[in-house]
């Protein structure tokens, strides 16, 4: 059981939940004695694919100790001496931190706390994501503005601190240029391997994804891979704000982005590349319509550079003006790729076309959302809740797929608590009851078959 007395004077400090299963394993959260607020610890989280190590981010995590140093890869005793919080005057306010824990004996164990620097402001932690193996570890900030000027980049830590000295953050909030940082685990110790800050660049580290090992890092208009320390850019978009990218998501061979600012002059899939490409210079049809990249990826082993060749451009089916295809995208190993968008219709279900959703435009279903599926660039299922409020916003919140279990968060919508068995996709909510393929409170489960 958590005790949640401390809940009143630490307002939005943030909890991560761990399930196993359907069963509640374990519930980290960061507090303090004294009153502190909107750290949001939990603000993002990584597993390695073994489930048995746990990346949480901090990003407003404001500790200090005025005795010792405070900053680098810390072990747990280190950390336990950082037992103040520093203020909005002070250095290291809001600088930011990662938690590692490990699951060993049936328990997780925190093992390290990753705080790079004390500069106020910078949001160490806005990002976390494991390799395949789990023993290397890609962290960012998107406050860094180092890099504002030129390209920076080092694998010694003596040169990392080294840049801190000219190192500042965006003021006023919002994205700086941003920051990659990797660390590698070498004999249970995590140690710092790589540092970087692009010039030319709006939010370095937005967003991270991984496969075999490879990490894929965005920024507001472009995609960069890192393969061990070797940082190659893939594509950029139009820096005019037409194509900024929303939503990236990877599988063992294959990239897709989520574009949402395209606009909708096309349909279906598109597989040609002269027509992917006329597609993205149309100017006169449906603002903000949005659309789908999906590209085959791959890396030289000698030179460590990886590149991208484009497959597809996904579309809606009938596009409109801010429809916001592609807000959030998801990628199986199996091929499968979800898509979420604004929809209006009030039907409910599992449609094998948009066609098949026969009531539209009901005000009772505005903006409720829906998710296109695709298997092997054809698609397979449109899929919507029955909403009886607006703004539930099925799928807006985040798409995720683990095997052929899609996960899709149901944004600001509420049911009912606890598990409920989807049936025909929503129903009324019975007596509480567990079922693997259910509805936990904000997602669909769905299982492919």
């Amino acid at each position: 059981e958590l005790d949640c007395n401390h809940l009143d004077k630490n307002n939005e400090m943030g909890v991560v939940f761990v399930f196993h299963q359907f069963d509640l394993k374990s519930a980290f959260y960061f507090s303090w004695n004294s009153t502190s607020s909107d750290s949001y610890f939990g603000n993002t989280v990584a597993w390695s694919r073994d489930g048995t190590r746990l990346a949480i981010g901090h990003k407003k995590n404001s500790q200090k100790n005025h005795n010792r140093t405070c900053f680098g890869v810390l072990d747990v005793e280190a950390y336990q001496a950082c037992d103040q919080q520093a203020q909005p005057a002070d250095p290291g306010f809001e600088s930011g931190a990662v938690f590692l824990y490990e699951f060993t004996n049936n328990t997780w164990s925190l093992t390290h706390v990753i705080k790079p620097n004390l500069i106020s402001g910078y949001e160490f932690g806005h990002q976390v994501e494991f390799s395949d193996d789990g023993t290397s570890l890609v962290v960012t900030s998107v406050r860094d503005n180092r890099g504002r000027l030129d390209t920076v980049s080092t694998t010694k830590e003596a040169e990392y601190n080294a840049l801190l000295k000219g190192a500042s953050v965006l003021s006023g909030g919002g994205s700086g240029v941003g920051a990659i940082y990797r660390y590698a685990l070498n004999n249970g110790n995590w140690q710092f391997k790589y540092y970087s800050s692009l010039s030319n660049n709006i939010g370095l580290g937005t967003q991270v994804v991984q496969a075999n090992n490879i990490f894929v890092i965005r920024s507001q208009m472009s995609m960069y891979a890192l393969v061990q320390d070797r940082l190659t850019e893939l594509v950029r978009f139009n820096v005019n704000d037409t194509h900024l990218i929303d939503d990236i998501a990877m599988s063992n061979e294959r990239l897709v982005v989520g574009l949402t600012n395209m606009e909708g002059v096309c349909q279906h899939v598109v597989t040609q590349t002269e027509a992917m490409k006329k597609c993205f210079e149309a100017t006169k049809s449906p603002v903000k319509a949005g659309g789908v990249m999906m590209y085959d990826w791959s890396v030289d082993n000698e030179s460590l550079a990886a590149k991208i060749t484009a497959v597809a451009l996904f579309n809606a089916e009938e596009p409109k003006k801010n429809q916001a295809f592609g807000q959030r995208v998801s990628l199986s190993d199996h091929g499968t790729l979800l898509v979420s968008m604004q929809h209006n219709g009030a039907c409910a279900g599992v449609f094998d076309h948009v066609a098949a959703c026969q009531k539209k435009n009901d005000k009772t279903a505005n903006r409720s959302g829906a998710v296109y599926a695709y298997q092997d660039l054809e698609l397979s299922a449109f899929i919507k809740p029955k909403y009886t409020a607006p703004n539930g916003a099925f799928g807006e919140k985040g798409l995720y797929s683990v095997g052929k279990k899609h996960y899709i968060l149901m944004g600001d919508h509420r049911l009912c608590t606890g598990y409920e068995p989807i049936g025909n996709i929503i129903k009324a909510c019975p007596p509480l009851s567990i079922n693997l393929d259910s509805l936990i409170p904000q997602f669909f489960v769905l299982q492919q078959e």
